[in-house]
């Protein structure tokens, strides 16, 4: 899958900035270096715990939201992509069928712009008692069930 386009990934779980669990720390570091987080943002859709990390699933017609980051990625941006893509089992060298899939989707800022992102979607089945309430992920076991709606203080704004 090409990346030279896409200026942005969002992340949800193990991959963002403050998740706190020993899967994909190693990722997590190479990410904290060859990117930029820029903001935090969301996306309609619903989140489920499915072991040590989320899987979220689009939900265009719900009004539940997935919260996490927005990294703005490096010009060379492919091999951080491909290392990425081999993380989350989707490279096409992973063994299919694949757990997630890389798409592009449209992501809400809490500044209320939205930008064009890679996000990593779950492409197994979902229990419904492992949904996770709130849309934020803070590791395995740990979930969130308040409001979100207050804007970081880390917020940045994106260059246009």
């Amino acid at each position: 899958m090409t990346s030279t386009r896409i200026k942005y990934l969002f992340t949800y779980g193990s991959l963002k900035s403050d998740a706190i669990c020993l899967v994909g720390a190693e990722e997590r570091a190479v990410l904290r270096k060859e990117a930029e987080f820029v903001a935090r943002g969301n996306i309609a859709g619903l989140l489920y715990d499915v072991g040590p990390y989320p899987g979220a699933l689009l939900e265009n017609r719900s009004a539940a939201r997935i919260h996490g980051e927005i990294w703005s990625l490096p010009r060379e941006r492919t091999q951080l992509m491909d290392m990425l893509d081999r993380y989350e089992g989707c490279a096409p060298s992973s063994p299919a069928p694949h757990s997630y899939s890389r798409r592009k989707v449209r992501i809400r800022l809490e500044c209320g712009r939205r930008v064009v992102a890679w996000m990593y979607l779950w492409n197994g089945a979902v229990r419904p008692e492992a949904r996770i309430l709130g849309g934020l992920w803070e590791g395995p076991g740990r979930t969130v069930q308040r409001s979100l709606s207050e804007p970081s203080q880390a917020h940045r704004k994106i260059a246009a």
